[in-house]
Parts: structure tokens; sequence; C-alpha cells
């Protein structure tokens, strides 16, 4: 997109940011939603989310205890925050018009997106159920 269009309206309705915004949305409700009805409502699934590796990583680098924690508010938030990483890593290679470079772009995206976003949660949740040591 040419610096020019960006200062006309038209950039804005026509095919520009509503566009980029409305694939945003849809994409991160639809893998939110996905992930709801798949992991955090059936119990079965729930129960075997405590082994998964997102679980396992949290409790491993950041020391979490998990048995303190609400399981299903922790799937409801690892949740948001997959819909939050998968929807902008697909806003972001919405821009780019070559397939392989859509690849490439997208896992150099995802990785960084992926590792920033857990450690945020893991800090927030380590403050909150922290492992304490017992020495």
């Amino acid at each position: 997109r040419e610096i020019s269009s960006l200062t006309d309206n038209t950039f804005f309705v026509n095919g520009g940011i509503m566009e980029e915004l409305v694939l945003y949305v849809l994409c991160f409700l639809l893998v939110y939603l996905i992930y709801v009805c798949l992991i955090v409502l059936r119990k079965k699934k729930l129960n075997k989310y405590r082994t998964s590796t997102e679980v396992r990583y949290l409790e491993g680098r950041y020391k979490i205890d998990v048995d303190r924690m609400n399981l299903k508010k922790l799937a409801n938030t690892m949740a948001l925050a997959n819909a939050f990483i998968i929807a902008n890593v697909v806003t972001i290679i919405g821009f780019i018009d070559h397939l392989i470079l859509k690849l490439c772009v997208g896992f150099v995206v995802l990785i960084p997106m992926i590792l920033i976003v857990y450690h945020l949660l893991g800090k927030h949740y380590q403050k909150k159920y922290g492992k304490k040591d017992r020495t």
C-alpha cells in the first residue's frame, strides 16, 4: 500500500484498515470460540489440559503451582492468549503478497509472540500462584 493512500479516507473504508480490523476480529473470535468449545467446556478435555504443553511450560519455567489454580480460568486465559497470538500473526502476514514470504514472516513473528505472551502470563501467574520454597 502506498503512503499516499494512507492520507485519504478511502484507505480507512475501502479495503484498508476496516478490512484488516474485521479480519482480526473474526480470526480472534473464531480461534477463541473453537478453543473454548473444544477444551474449556468439555470436562474430559479440561482434565487432560493439566498435562498440556502450555501448562507444563508455565509450571516448569515460572515455577507455578497449577494445583492451586482454577483450571477452567487458566484454560480460558490461555484461549484468549492463543487467539490473540494467532489473530496478530494472521493480520501481519495479510499485508504480504508472496506465499513463501508469508510463511517465513509468519514463522518469524509467531515464535517471539508466543514467547512474549506466555512470559507475560507466566509472570502474572507467578505472582499469584508461585511455588513457595519450603526449606
